[in-house]
């Protein structure tokens, strides 16, 4: 089905899906939208996983950051390691 318009270049659709993820606050830059095109026509991607490979990044990112200042704002007194626990601590205590 055809609407009459004429099919937008490459080059201007990557330049409206830069300003749109600008817009949503979308952390995408030419650079990383050029590789997913690239691995898209490489890996013959539908468009639901072009999709997928657009916002995995990003997403993984802000993931990454929330979870790093969830810790920063927990504010615990030292860094814990599970080799640095003191597993005797509990020895000779029974559950009631």
């Amino acid at each position: 089905m055809t609407t009459g318009r004429p099919k937008p270049k490459a080059d201007e659709l990557q330049k409206r899906i830069l300003e749109h993820c600008q817009t949503l606050s979308l952390p995408l830059d030419h650079d990383q939208l050029d590789g997913v095109r690239r691995q898209a026509e490489r890996e013959h991607l539908s468009h639901l996983e072009l999709a997928e490979c657009l916002l995995a990044g990003p997403a993984q990112r802000r993931r990454e950051r929330s979870t790093e200042l969830r810790i920063q704002n927990a504010k615990f007194r030292e860094p814990a390691t599970l080799e640095a626990f003191d597993w005797a601590f509990n020895q000779g205590q029974r559950a009631l």
